[in-house]
C-alpha cells in the first residue's frame, strides 16, 4: 500500500530527448545498459523508494533511493554527454532530497547539502538542459530550508539573470512553490518566481520598501505578457496588500483599479508553498474590489465606491 505521504514521480520517459549512447559503456557493477534503460531503472527505483514514505521504520526507503543514486550516477560516468545526463542528475538531487533513513535521518546524513551541490553542477555542466531553470531555482529553495537565507537570495538572482523568460517544463513544475492549480494557463517563466521569491524574502524580514520595489518590477515585466500568471497576479495582489497596510493609498488605488481592469472578474487563483506540496494560502481576485472600496471612502471618493459596489454587489 502506497504511504499517503509517498512522493509521486510521474514517468518522464515520454518527454525525454532521444538518449543515444554516446560513448562505448565500460564495464561495471551494474552491468552494461543504454542511457535510457540505466535512466528507466533509476526512475523505477525512485518510485519504489516512495512507497515507503517518510516514516519508513526499515530503512528499505533510504536503500531503494541508495540504489537509485548509483544507477544515476552511473549514466552520468558512462555517458556523460548523452541527454540525459542532466535529468540523472536531477534525479539524483531528488533523492538526497527527499530520502531519509530511520527515524528520519537524512539518507547517508548529506541530504539537501548534497542535493545543492548536485543542482549547482548540473546548471554549470548543462546550462541549456530542460531542468537546469529549475534546478537553478530549486538551489535557493533548499538553502532557504536550511537557513541560509541570503544565500537562496544569492541563487534566486542567478536564476532571475540566467532564466528570466524561459518556462518550466510542465512535467518538472510540481517541485516548484505557487503553480498554478489551474493547469498551463498559470505557468510563470522561472524568473518571475525568482523575483517573487526575493520579494517575499524581503517582506517576511521587514524590508517593505525593498518588497514594493521586486513585486512592481515582476508586475511591469510580467503581467502585460503573461496576464494569467500566477506569480504576476499574486505579486499584485501583495502590492495591494502592503500599500494598504502602510496607508498608501493613492497608490494602492491606482494598482487596483489597473488590476480589476486587466484580469477576469470572475476567478480565484490557488497557489501552494513548497513544502510538501501542501496549498497554505489562497489568493482571491475577488478581494481587491473589497479592498479598493474601502480605500475609495477612506480618500472621500465615495461617488467612485459606490460605483464599484454596483459593480461587484456581492463584495
Amino acid at each position: 500500500m502506497t504511504s499517503k505521504n509517498a512522493i509521486d514521480y510521474g514517468t518522464t520517459q515520454a518527454a525525454l530527448p532521444n538518449a543515444g549512447a554516446q560513448a562505448v559503456a565500460t564495464e561495471n557493477p551494474l552491468g552494461s545498459l543504454t542511457p535510457q534503460a540505466f535512466f528507466t531503472k533509476g526512475e523505477n527505483l525512485m518510485k519504489k523508494a516512495a512507497h515507503f514514505g517518510p516514516d519508513d521504520p526499515t530503512g528499505e526507503m533510504a536503500n531503494y533511493y541508495q540504489d537509485a543514486i548509483d544507477v544515476f550516477q552511473e549514466l552520468t560516468r558512462q555517458y556523460p554527454k548523452s541527454q540525459l545526463a542532466a535529468f540523472a542528475l536531477f534525479r539524483m538531487a531528488e533523492c538526497y532530497h527527499h530520502g531519509y533513513g530511520p527515524a528520519g535521518e537524512p539518507l547517508l546524513q548529506k541530504g539537501i547539502p548534497q542535493a545543492i551541490n548536485i543542482y549547482q553542477n548540473l546548471v554549470q555542466q548543462y546550462p541549456n538542459s530542460e531542468v537546469a531553470s529549475i534546478s537553478q531555482i530549486l538551489t535557493g529553495i533548499l538553502y532557504s530550508q536550511i537557513g541560509k537565507h541570503l544565500e537562496a537570495v544569492d541563487e534566486y538572482n542567478k536564476a532571475f539573470k540566467l532564466f528570466p523568460n524561459i518556462l518550466p517544463s510542465p512535467q518538472f513544475t510540481h517541485l516548484l512553490p505557487y503553480t498554478s492549480s489551474l493547469g498551463d494557463v498559470g505557468i510563470s517563466p522561472i524568473g518571475a518566481l525568482a523575483l517573487y521569491l526575493i520579494g517575499e524574502h524581503y517582506e517576511k524580514t521587514g524590508h517593505t520598501k525593498e518588497a514594493l520595489e521586486v513585486f512592481a518590477q515582476i508586475v511591469a515585466n510580467y503581467l502585460p505578457n503573461y496576464p494569467n500568471s500566477t506569480i504576476a497576479l499574486t505579486a499584485a495582489y501583495h502590492q495591494i496588500e502592503i500599500l494598504w497596510k502602510t496607508q498608501q493609498l493613492k497608490k494602492m488605488v491606482a494598482i487596483s483599479e489597473d488590476l480589476i481592469r486587466d484580469c477576469p472578474k470572475e476567478g480565484v487563483i490557488f497557489f501552494g508553498t513548497w513544502h510538501e506540496g501542501v496549498t497554505v494560502r489562497i489568493c482571491d481576485m475577488e478581494g481587491v474590489p473589497r479592498s479598493l472600496f474601502d480605500a475609495y471612502n477612506k480618500l472621500g471618493m465615495h461617488e467612485k465606491a459606490k460605483q464599484l459596489q454596483e459593480q461587484y454587489p456581492g463584495m
